[in-house]
């Protein structure tokens, strides 16, 4: 028997025990994952003031257009008194007692009649060659209350006046509602952790994590380096079954526009390959109603990516690249791995295709090209401290630290 025949198996064992080589492919990786990858906007949410006003404005509008549309109808009345009219400029004879309220229409009838006479005139005088003797001004009409007449209501003020007056102060009231109090928002976002298998797109048992929280950045922040709210999660979620195996899932209210980035640090878990623990720090993050002030800052995790290439509205094939910062210093030469979850079950003709993986440079940069759309995770190792292990020995312990972003295809689908 040839002598690398006995020695391979014995070095491919070496080669799975050395600390701190991944097993590209087939090693578990923790999911957080959310149920949407944005929240937007619907409807902009007005205070209650806000919402009252517009509602007053409104409905005034409705009924000022209302009575734009009045007048064109006449009243009868106004209709008579214009047929009356008519018939005196028609030379129709009135009763006594339609002469007081046919007064305005005489006098306008004089006014109309004046300059014709005073034109036939000036022909005659010019045809005489004498000035021509000068007409005496008609006699004002007599008052309507000489005439026993009631004299009309005096006109009230524009309605128009009072209803922008008050349309005012409503939008100033909230205004100043607006301000004193920040906005609230009623959305929810449920959150999946789990460990999986990702290119075998195989579900993994995972114990309940050892962190969960959500840091919330604002951009009209006092410090707006620095995460605006920090919530702990772990009292919220509880245990499901995803793809069969033991998860973890919870339901996240948000009350706050923002970008939301969430953080899990899992439990020790005991690697049988490696003969070794493994522990995972994962990221993900959320906008909400388009706020994404926040996405290449670090919320001050010990082992942390940091994008460089903001990781929202991505469309395969995309460029992304990221910072890998331990105690929140940037770390060269890092081993990174890259992976999309295989949700189709693609097949790869070696190991290498499963996975992109590279080294950070000096400043701990790495960058890709995710090809394909779909959930992609950005993973970096280290070593640890050792751990106590089952046989009562030190075992090395590999950290990583996981960022997920999602990839969108140019159909949307």
């Amino acid at each position: 028997m040839p002598k690398f025949q006995f020695y391979a198996p014995l070095l491919f064992t070496l080669f799975l025990i050395l600390p701190g080589t991944p097993l590209t492919g087939h090693a578990q990786t923790t999911l957080l994952i959310p149920s949407q990858t944005s929240i937007e906007e619907k409807q902009v949410s007005v205070p209650a003031a806000g919402r009252n006003a517009k509602a007053q404005t409104a409905e005034k509008k409705d009924s000022q257009s209302q009575q734009k549309k009045a007048p064109e109808a006449a009243p009868a009345g106004n209709g008579n008194q214009a047929a009356k009219a008519g018939s005196v400029r028609d030379g129709a004879q009135q009763k006594p007692s339609e002469a007081g309220q046919d007064a305005k229409g005489e006098t306008a009838e004089k006014k109309d009649g004046q300059p014709q006479q005073k034109t036939s005139s000036e022909k005659a005088a010019a045809g005489n060659g004498t000035r021509p003797a000068p007409e005496s001004a008609p006699e004002p009409a007599a008052p309507a209350a000489a005439q026993g007449q009631t004299p009309p209501p005096a006109a009230p003020l524009p309605e128009k006046t009072a209803s922008t007056m008050s349309d005012t102060v409503a939008a100033v009231n909230a205004s100043i509602l607006a301000c004193a109090s920040p906005e609230v928002i009623n959305q929810e976002v449920d959150m999946l952790i789990a460990g999986m298998d990702l290119f075998r797109h195989e579900g993994l048992d995972m114990d309940m994590p050892r962190i969960f929280t959500v840091y919330r950045f604002d951009h009209e922040a006092r410090l707006r380096e620095k995460p605006v709210a920090r919530d702990d999660l772990l009292g919220d979620i509880e245990e499901i079954s995803y793809l069969g195996k033991k998860a973890w899932g919870t339901n996240v209210g948000l009350s706050r526009r923002g970008l939301y980035q969430f953080s899990i640090e899992t439990r020790p878990w005991w690697e049988q390959a490696r003969q070794g623990y493994e522990q995972q720090i994962v990221k993900t993050m959320l906008p909400v109603y388009g706020e994404d002030w926040g996405w290449h800052l670090p919320v001050g995790l010990s082992f942390e990516i940091v994008p460089l290439v903001c990781p929202f509205g991505l469309t395969a094939p995309a460029y992304f690249s990221a910072t890998v910062l331990v105690d929140g210093k940037p770390e060269k030469d890092l081993h990174v791995e890259i992976q999309r979850i295989n949700t189709d079950n693609a097949k790869a003709l070696t190991r290498w295709q499963e996975s992109i993986t590279e080294r950070t440079n000096t400043a701990g940069e790495f960058g890709a090209v995710l090809n394909r759309p779909g959930w992609w995770s950005c993973r970096a190792y280290r070593a640890g401290a050792p751990l106590k292990g089952p046989n009562g020995k030190p075992a090395p312990l590999r950290t990583s630290t996981v960022f997920w972003l999602y990839v969108d295809s140019l159909n949307g689908e």
